[in-house]
């Protein structure tokens, strides 16, 4: 089974123990996420980007921004498409990675 693990990745299992070795396990892919032209999204959608940011669930996000958990699922799925993400977790990678250019785009003060 080892064997089947070290010739199916992109990586040996020495290449995954050793976290200096330069290692292609899709992190190329999330730095590309940085560069999505945020403008695209409307201001709500900036808003649940923002909050992806928490690592909460939709139900959980929903609550904390007073819409329905459709709604969230909606705004997600159309930051997906207009920023030409894989996923969620891209969409989370993005607002992490550019937590401050959302922030400033919402003209939220200092710390929120």
């Amino acid at each position: 089974m080892l064997e089947a693990a070290r010739s199916s990745g992109p990586c040996s299992s020495h290449d995954v123990l050793d976290p200096f070795h330069d290692c292609d396990l899709g992190a190329s892919h999330v730095m590309n996420v940085a560069t999505p032209d945020l403008s695209r999204l409307t201001r709500r959608e900036r808003e649940v980007l923002h909050m992806l940011a928490l690592g909460e669930s939709n139900r959980l996000l929903a609550r904390r921004m007073g819409i329905a958990e459709r709604t969230v699922k909606a705004h997600v799925s159309s930051i997906i498409t207009k920023l030409e993400l894989r996923s969620r977790g891209d969409a989370t990678a993005l607002s992490i990675l550019r937590h401050a250019e959302v922030h400033r785009s919402l003209g939220l003060p200092n710390g929120q």
